[in-house]
């Protein structure tokens, strides 16, 4: 026998034959833990979820929110798939409130608000050199030059190394004031706040023929 043995381990074996082996032996091994694993599973996900509500674990749902003079949309996010998705007409009763209803099914889900209204501003500006920290407060002292009035206001560089900025500004609008009223009243945290044209415009870019 123990020739034998010694013989059959002297055989070369088929690398096909090898891999499905272990392929078929790593399937049965995964399937048997997923077996014993699963009790303990189903006792855990509630309070996983609980861990999520509150805040202590990240929550995998994220919320985009898109304002425009249309109307509102929020699409809802499990990952990088779109679970859900909503329109709210500008006449609606209560606008917001169907919006927070979606909301409310994760309040520790991320929000990210874009705006896509006729009344956004873009202004280009040439920048003078400076270092680093100077150039910051140059852009900050420009950009209250130029929009004054506006709350809802940025400045980004053109290009990298270029003086050139772009400034820009979205004015408060009784449209954008409830919906910065509704967003301070939510628990979700809002992750950002952007103008969908700049957004876009890289998408655009991706998407033309080269």
């Amino acid at each position: 026998m123990s020739r034998l043995t010694d013989l059959l381990r002297r055989i070369p074996l088929n690398p096909v034959w090898v891999e499905k082996a272990r392929g078929q032996f790593s399937r049965v091994q995964q399937s048997r833990i997923a077996q014993k694993a699963r009790p303990w599973l189903e006792k855990l996900y509630p309070w996983i979820e609980k861990a999520r509500q509150v805040g202590l674990l990240k929550s995998q749902m994220r919320f985009v929110l898109t304002i425009g003079d249309e109307g509102a949309t929020l699409v809802q996010f499990s990952g990088r798939a779109v679970v859900d998705a909503t329109f709210v007409a500008p006449d609606a009763e209560d606008g917001p409130g169907t919006i927070r209803s979606f909301l409310d099914q994760d309040s520790s889900a991320q929000l990210l608000v874009s705006a896509d209204v006729l009344e956004q501003m873009y202004r280009e500006e040439q920048m003078p050199r400076a270092g680093r920290l100077d150039r910051f407060n140059i852009l900050k002292r420009r950009l209250e030059i130029a929009f004054p009035h506006d709350r809802l206001r940025a400045a980004l560089p053109m290009e990298r190394g270029s003086n050139t900025a772009l400034f820009t500004a979205l004015p408060v609008t009784p449209n954008i004031e409830q919906w910065i009223e509704f967003l301070e009243s939510l628990p979700n945290p809002v992750v950002g706040f952007c103008m969908l044209p700049m957004e876009s415009a890289e998408l655009a870019i991706r998407l033309a023929p080269t």
